[in-house]
């Protein structure tokens, strides 16, 4: 079978001879390695060669053998995937799976297997976060009310002893020590093997009651078309074949063929023909540049303007490579509002901001947003995790403001404005405000589960390539970080408004698993998250997020509505319109709660410089905050 396997990946990769028959010898002898090869018998292998097998079969354009030849492949990961011991085994497991899911998801699409596209595409996203709100399902108590009593408690107890083993295994690793270290460690191996034996067993009695079949299961095709009836959905990836967005409405699946939304396309919009330009690096010398003290005037002005510009070419390119047919398609079936579920690295841009010109609007362009109110959410399994928490409440607010006010570097001058600005909506009773170093750690985590609305205005910062560490950073400089987020239940709030830089931006290891500050408090039990791409500025985040508090709480738009018209509104409205608009606002309560006006008169001199300009136009200032959730 190893022979058949070398043979098959050493025919794919030959450059003597003709192309087509190259594939043909591939796809023989690897179908010959999978007769061996099964996922039962040897899942790792047989993942590789069938994924393999799919591959050659695309390049012939076999969309109905590449298709079987990955099922094959997803139904090994699957069980590789179910067996890998602790957080650290499943992470390695999903980094060998690769892009076997969109890819598996293409060919069936161009197959007409629609129902088999949509059950890949959601099998392969958030898988962890998917795992951690089954496992912390309210509904699970009910077991124990409906005769099932003693496996509630059996499972309760097994998932203890697991989730503490999983978090001593992944605690036992540190820099200098291989991934694979575990191996090391016969004993908290066996542990591991027994504890997940026992616990895979319940989970299998648990599937067994009715109302229970998907728990730990992704969700199949006909649950997402449920979810579909009151919620449209839209996933949306690139391949190296080309890109497919599959619409979701009603219970009908419609697919959208982007055939320059190819992987390497959306590789060179993020990172430049040669790695040397493109979105991501010009935004990585950008705040390089404007962090470094020495750096001059002249270096931060070039650094900003090549950041604007590479945000104006990448929603630029979107807006022709996937959004202009998305767009166009959610018109016709007259979808208003529909959740985005974006695949792989297509998360680190802002879809809603694609753009194309149109000389009719005053900002001489036409966005994706204008006619589209589009959400985000990791997967249509921790959509409709959120649905559950959409009626909630939301009349009290935890309000965490400038909590670097006393330090030079990090003190937000309108913060006060921007905090003061939600809570004029609110009653004083029902507000619990912190400024500065009374926003501690310790305080913030003891108080954030009796509130129903969380604003954090402060300053943030994404770690892509270790995503646990990125944090909302609070008073004397420490740090809440997404780690000790995951730790938290939040069954009481409602919203979630992380007004700070980069707490949208998802880890880049393993992008389809959304490991990200808005994801992580949804798995802590937040419904709605709002949450940013890149590092915003103060002023106009301060605007957008006054006028986003008005039109929810003033206006009754729900808050994805409400953040799409502040958008619209802080873009298109002249200096003139902001200034008459602010001064009217925030009227008494902003003067209980600041010891002096000089921010908010520093603003109206900045809005009045020119009354007739749109200084706030540019993406940049209003394109960052996304709405992840319901």
């Amino acid at each position: 079978a190893m022979t058949q396997h070398n043979l098959g990946c050493s025919y794919y990769a030959r450059i003597r001879g003709e192309r087509p028959e190259n594939l043909e010898e591939a796809i023989f002898h690897l179908q010959q390695a999978l007769e061996v090869h099964s996922p039962l018998t040897n899942p790792a292998m047989s993942r590789k060669t069938a994924q393999k097998l799919g591959e050659a079969c695309l390049a012939l354009q076999s969309w109905d053998q590449a298709a079987a030849a990955f099922g094959k492949a997803i139904a090994a990961d699957e069980i590789l995937y179910q067996a890998a011991l602790g957080q650290v085994g499943r992470e390695i497991e999903m980094a060998e799976a690769g892009d076997i899911y969109s890819l598996a998801a293409y060919a069936s699409a161009k197959a007409g297997f629609l129902l088999q596209a949509l059950e890949a595409l959601e099998q392969g996203r958030a898988r962890t976060l998917r795992d951690a709100l089954e496992r912390n399902r309210r509904d699970l108590e009910q077991l124990a009310g409906h005769g099932y009593a003693e496996l509630y408690r059996r499972y309760q107890e097994a998932s203890r002893s697991w989730q503490e083993l999983r978090r001593h295994s992944t605690s036992q690793r540190s820099e200098s020590t291989p991934i694979h270290s575990q191996a090391r460690q016969p004993e908290l191996v066996a542990e591991l093997e027994a504890a997940q034996s026992e616990i895979l067993a319940i989970v299998d009695e648990i599937q067994q009651v009715p109302g229970y079949e998907d728990f730990l299961r992704s969700l199949p095709a006909g649950s997402i078309q449920a979810l579909s009836q009151q919620t449209p959905l839209i996933y949306l990836f690139a391949t190296s074949q080309g890109g497919l967005g599959l619409v979701v409405s009603g219970g009908v699946i419609c697919p959208v063929w982007l055939d320059a939304l190819s992987y390497k396309d959306l590789m060179e919009a993020l990172l430049g023909p040669a790695a040397e330009s493109g979105y991501l690096v010009a935004y990585a010398h950008w705040r390089e540049v404007i962090t470094n003290r020495e750096a001059s005037t002249v270096e931060r002005l070039a650094a900003t303007d090549a950041w604007h510009a590479a945000i104006e070419a990448a929603t630029e390119w979107l807006w022709k490579a996937c959004m202009k047919q998305v767009v166009k398609i959610l018109q016709e079936q007259r979808i208003h509002q529909v959740a985005l579920i974006p695949g792989g690295l297509l998360g680190l841009l802002p879809l809603h901001a694609a753009w194309t010109s149109d000389a009719r609007r005053s900002s001489g362009r036409r966005y994706a947003l204008d006619k589209i109110s589009f959400t985000y959410a990791p997967s249509a399994h921790v959509l409709r995790s959120a649905q559950a928490g959409a009626a909630r409440p939301a009349n009290t607010l935890l309000a965490i403001d400038n909590p670097g006010m006393d330090d030079p570097e990090l003190e937000l001058r309108f913060s006060g404005e921007e905090v003061a600005s939600a809570a004029e909506h609110f009653e004083s009773a029902n507000i619990r405000w912190l400024v500065g170093e009374a926003a501690s750690v310790d305080r913030i985590k003891a108080e954030l589960s009796a509130y129903q609305v969380l604003h954090f205005s402060t300053h943030g910062l994404a770690v892509p390539v270790e995503p646990l560490e990125s944090f909302l950073l609070l008073a004397n400089r420490e740090k809440l970080t997404l780690r000790e987020i995951l730790e938290l239940r939040l069954d009481t709030a409602r919203l979630a408004v992380l007004s700070a830089c980069e707490t949208g931006i998802p880890g880049t290891t393993l992008p389809d698993e959304v490991v990200s500050l808005p994801a992580g408090l949804m798995q802590a039990g937040v419904p709605g998250v709002i949450g940013s791409l890149w590092s915003v500025r103060d002023a106009s985040t301060m605007m957008l997020m006054a006028r986003l508090y008005d039109l929810w709480r003033k206006e009754n738009y729900e808050p994805p509505e409400a953040l799409r018209l502040a958008q619209i509104w802080l873009r298109d409205t002249t200096n003139g319109q902001k200034e008459a608009y602010f001064k009217h606002s925030l009227r008494e309560h902003i003067r209980m709660k600041m010891s002096e006006l000089a921010p908010r008169e520093a603003l109206h001199q900045l809005l009045l410089e020119d009354k007739e300009d749109r200084s706030f136009a540019h993406p940049f200032h209003w394109a960052a905050f996304g709405y992840m959730g319901v």
